[in-house]
């Protein structure tokens, strides 16, 4: 009787872990898909959310630094996406803000001093700072993306 218990709690925990790491494999494939589309570089940078130690820090794309709430604060990022669109430099990822367990963020970054991401909805908010334009989304609940894809290539297509 303790024994199934056991096997239970271990096929529950086996089931939720092969479930999360599905989502963070078909999101990179998607990611990657869209990189395709588009003719930018995908690059995984996996999330590493088991195999990272606490203090494990993930470089960030060089030349990227927006020093304004919340990307001065991006602690992780992953599902990097980084290329060039009509002669301006595109960055698309997935991160967290605020800490290694900190709140899932998805980025769409345009190195630009134009104002190219007028809100038409209250889903993204808009930073701009540093020579950089971004269109973000913070987490519903405990999903690891927040922007979809074909949210993302509507943001694309007004460069």
């Amino acid at each position: 009787m303790k024994v199934m218990g056991i096997f239970l709690g271990l096929l529950t925990f086996a089931l939720i872990f092969t479930g999360i790491e599905c989502l963070y494999r078909f999101r990179a494939s998607a990611m990657r898909s869209l990189a395709t589309r588009w003719n930018l570089q995908y690059s995984d940078g996996h999330p590493r959310i088991w195999h990272a130690g606490r203090n494990t820090a993930l470089p960030h794309p060089a030349g990227f630094k927006m020093a304004c709430y919340p990307a001065h604060e991006i602690s992780r990022m992953w599902n990097v996406i980084d290329g060039h669109r009509d002669g301006k430099r595109v960055l698309i990822f997935d991160s967290t803000v605020f800490g290694k367990r900190g709140i899932y963020c998805s980025f769409v970054a345009v190195q630009t001093n134009e104002n190219l991401f007028e809100s038409d909805s209250s889903r993204e908010k808009i930073v701009q700072c540093s020579g950089w334009i971004a269109a973000y989304r913070t987490r519903f609940f405990q999903v690891p993306w927040t922007l979809s894809v074909t949210r993302i290539e509507e943001l694309l297509s007004r460069l």
